[in-house]
């Protein structure tokens, strides 16, 4: 009614959105449907007041996207919403809708003909993003479409390195029968192996085991996946590692007594390794009275 009486379809609110920027992130398809026909602009960048998740200025299309208004979709597609426009930040449609694990809008964009391979202002493409947030099902259809497994973002990292760090164990699992390289490394030289270890990831650690990751290799800084557990205190993949035939030294011992990471120390000692427990650190002291130092009972 209030559209056949002339009101401006594009007339801002005191935050500067518009009636289709309100419509398209409330979810609210008969609204913008309404909207689009009588003249609603779509393809320019918009400054949401409602948008929690960045402060870049986004399309309508990026904006259903964000919350998986799949309906909201298919109706700024079929109105001719360039898919693969960017913000900002370089930041895609359907980045957004991977990001946030909407099977439907993915599927939509890429039958749309969204860029699979696009990345944004830090090197990150579409599948990168699903491997940060867990979304396996969204990772699946990208990969299906042509997503590059091994292309790595801007730090190096390849999408297996990505689920691994982030702890997305079926995204691993998906991924590793794809993978030329398990044991690829980033621009650290931290393996996947490495980086699943350091932030306690064992489902992931035993995926990649499993698939013959190197469990004693070394990044730039000579830290090991053994290292990386002994100084985060994650005694559950030191079990796994040391099962796959870690080897264990004094410095092992050494960084989980710092940390005061009780049960690797135990694992680390009871490993069958040679771990000389009375070996004399710089300045004299030994583990029993580095600890003590440290009050570390």
């Amino acid at each position: 009614m209030l559209l056949e009486h002339k009101a401006d379809v594009n007339a801002t609110n005191s935050e500067g959105d518009t009636s289709a920027v309100v419509a398209c992130y409330g979810g609210y398809a008969d609204c913008l449907s309404l909207l689009l026909d009588s003249g609603a602009k779509f393809d320019m960048l918009f400054t949401c007041s409602s948008n929690d998740k960045d402060s870049d200025a986004q399309t309508l299309l990026r904006m259903a996207c964000d919350k998986g208004h799949v309906e909201c979709v298919r109706l700024l597609v079929d109105k001719g919403a360039n898919v693969n426009q960017t913000n900002g930040s370089g930041r895609t449609a359907l980045m957004s809708a991977s990001c946030i694990g909407s099977i439907e809008c993915v599927q939509l964009l890429l039958e749309r003909k969204a860029d699979v391979h696009a990345r944004d202002s830090e090197g990150s493409s579409a599948a990168c993003w699903t491997c940060w947030k867990s979304r396996t099902g969204c990772l699946s259809l990208l990969l299906g479409a042509g997503a590059k497994v091994d292309k790595a973002n801007s730090a190096g990292d390849s999408l297996l390195q990505l689920a691994s760090q982030w702890g997305h164990s079926e995204g691993v699992k998906l991924l590793v029968d794809k993978v030329a390289d398990v044991d690829q490394a980033n621009k650290n030289g931290d393996t996947a192996l490495i980086g699943a270890s350091r932030n306690g990831h064992k489902e992931c650690v035993e995926v990649l085991l499993q698939y013959n990751a190197k469990v004693d290799a070394q990044n730039l800084k000579n830290v090991t996946a053994m290292r990386a557990v002994c100084e985060n205190g994650h005694h559950l993949v030191l079990q796994v590692l040391l099962e796959n035939g870690a080897e264990t030294y004094f410095y092992h011992a050494y960084l989980a007594t710092r940390n005061g990471h009780s049960l690797c120390l135990s694992l680390v000692l009871n490993s069958g390794g040679e771990i000389e427990v009375d070996k004399q650190l710089d300045g004299g002291q030994t583990l029993v009275s580095y600890a003590a130092g440290l009050g570390h009972s």
